[in-house]
């Protein structure tokens, strides 16, 4: 059941957040949430990730319905994610859906690292982040971490966007 809070549901490929990384690999997954949990923190959204999921869940169904109720979703590109057949055909398919039939959801796309022109071709009409579609990966990480905070709070402006939209939530029945 939804908290009243906007969710976001942030879509990776497992090859971008290694289990133990080599040097100079980031987990990226990890990055990206270090600056999305302060807002968390302070009550302004939740996220949702696919490590959520309690055992003996259905992936499908579950990451389906988290899919159908986010508000926002964050999807972190890299030629990794852009080849999986299960984020383009089918979490992308259903977030094009919901906006194609005038839902509220948000597609906010993090470019993580050099990804082919191919790859990019279903993030071509949205603007990435970091700004001018550089990716993180090609930062220093001073500056990766600066464009990370302002794409954190670019996201936190969005959630309270959208809370502000939404209709009171009626009072708890007694």
């Amino acid at each position: 059941m939804p908290s009243g809070q906007p969710i976001i549901f942030i879509s990776y490929a497992h090859a971008d957040e290694p289990e133990s990384p080599v040097e100079g690999e980031i987990k990226w997954l990890t990055f990206v949430l270090g600056f999305l949990k302060p807002a968390v923190k302070h009550g302004l959204f939740e996220f949702w990730v696919d490590r959520h999921m309690r055992g003996g869940a259905t992936w499908d169904e579950e990451i389906d319905k988290k899919l159908r109720e986010c508000d926002i979703f964050v999807l972190l590109v890299s030629r990794h994610s852009m080849a999986s057949d299960y984020i383009v055909d089918k979490e992308i398919a259903i977030i094009r859906e919901r906006q194609r039939n005038g839902e509220d959801v948000y597609y906010y796309p993090f470019l993580l690292s050099h990804t082919p022109k191919v790859g990019l071709a279903k993030v071509a009409d949205k603007n990435l982040r970091p700004r001018d579609a550089k990716p993180f990966h090609g930062y220093s990480p001073h500056d990766r971490e600066r464009h990370m905070s302002e794409a954190a709070d670019e996201i936190a402006t969005l959630a309270e966007e959208i809370a502000k939209r939404r209709p009171p939530s009626p009072p708890p029945a007694h």
